[in-house]
């Protein structure tokens, strides 16, 4: 067990402090951070914090009710102003004291239509501001459970044929985290498992693996470099989360209607979902490495193992609007595609329990059965240095063994 804890450390901080590696990591929270703060610059240079004038011929805003303090949002209301007559608002709007003005005509109740009078175009906050002011005036007479609801919004449901599929689409959140998740699951696929490729190319040109071999078997050797490559990836995912998370954290704080709440029991099949594809990701990998003798071949036949795991992005139309279909379901519990196809899912309905489970239970058995092959194979190549491994002599090897 020491021997391989020794190759897990040694695998992590040779990838880690890899000076490209360093730049990559620490180059994207950079170039996040840079982004935020232009586009926080950019809201702020536009912002018009003049106030708005309204001319109310209708009378529905004879009592007009402003905002409730916990519905302030970052930034804060602006200041209405009313005016009995059109040409004070004008006047007002001409020297510069409002930014603009809203005119409700007298049968402003039948038409539901205003008049927004400018010198130039407002910005969003202008028209949010007076429908926000509008909607509590004319829902002040409601009781206040039957008010919250409408200014809550409709509660959409996603219903299937399958009775055990529906989801309740209450804030675009519960959409936004599945999809989060499989930009992650993909980042750390597609970043970190060519490093074991890589690793396994070079210390086969370098006869290093001949050295190893002789202490720890091909099992123990691919395992001690899987186990490393999952601590660089999960250091990557720290790091690179560390300002989303920050922003989220943020929101909640200075937002009060951001309403985010974490969802433990996804997090959890998050990681189930993730560590076993990464592992048969990253053992296919290792095959992959021990089969060629040049990083660059390598490269070109990766794509039969990162092209399946791209289909259920590219069929997310179906696997959206059909969540229950026998091709979602195909996806949702073949390996190599799995874990993308039930996060995707689960952004608009409730994935069935007992297709998680067989997916779960698929990827495990896919992680340790694609674990074995890279050991396999690895140790079939290990020691042809400079001669590629073809796959015939692969299967040759395996049938000889059965033959036995």
């Amino acid at each position: 067990m020491s021997k391989v804890w020794t190759i897990i450390t040694y695998e992590y901080r040779r990838h880690v402090l890899r000076k490209r590696f360093l730049f990559a990591l620490l180059s994207i929270p950079l170039w996040l951070l840079i982004m935020a703060v232009v586009a926080v610059l950019a809201v702020v240079l536009t912002l018009d914090n003049t106030p708005i004038g309204y001319v109310d011929h209708s009378g529905v805003l004879a009592n007009p009710v402003a905002s409730s303090e916990e519905e302030v949002p970052l930034f804060a209301d602006l200041e209405m102003i009313p005016y009995a007559q059109e040409q004070d608002a004008r006047a007002d709007l001409e020297a510069g004291k409002i930014q603009a003005y809203y005119v409700l005509e007298a049968d402003f109740l039948q038409t539901r239509q205003a008049r927004l009078v400018s010198k130039e175009e407002p910005g969003d906050q202008v028209s949010s501001d007076f429908e926000t002011l509008l909607s509590r005036t004319l829902a002040a007479g409601l009781p206040d459970d039957v008010a919250q609801r409408i200014f809550d919004g409709p509660v959409i449901e996603t219903r299937t044929t399958q009775e055990d599929l529906e989801a309740q689409n209450e804030t675009w959140l519960k959409i936004a985290i599945p999809f989060a998740a499989v930009a992650i699951l993909l980042l750390v696929i597609f970043s970190t498992g060519g490093y074991l490729m890589q690793s396994v190319v070079e210390e086969k040109e370098n006869r290093t693996m001949e050295i190893l071999a002789t202490s720890l078997s091909p099992m123990q050797i691919m395992g001690g470099k899987i186990i490393a490559l999952i601590g660089v990836g999960l250091t990557q995912v720290l790091v690179w989360a560390f300002l989303p998370i920050l922003a989220l954290i943020l929101a909640v704080i200075y937002i009060p209607t951001f309403q985010a709440s974490m969802d433990w029991p996804f997090l959890g099949l998050f990681f189930l979902l993730l560590v076993p594809t990464f592992v048969m990701i990253s053992a296919f990998m290792a095959a992959i490495g021990a089969t060629v003798t040049e990083s660059s071949e390598g490269q070109q036949i990766t794509g039969l193992i990162t092209l399946p795991v791209m289909v259920p992005i590219m069929l997310i139309n179906v696997l959206m609007s059909d969540p229950g279909s026998p091709i979602s379901v195909f996806l949702s519990l073949f390996p190599l595609t799995s874990a993308n196809a039930i996060l995707i899912r689960m952004a608009t309905s409730t994935v069935p329990a007992w297709q998680i489970a067989v997916a779960v239970a698929l990827l495990i058995l896919s992680a340790i059965g694609s674990l074995w092959l890279a050991g396999r194979i690895f140790r079939l190549g290990m020691l042809r240095y400079g001669q590629r491994l073809r796959w015939k002599d692969i299967f040759a090897s395996f049938t000889r063994q059965r033959a036995q």
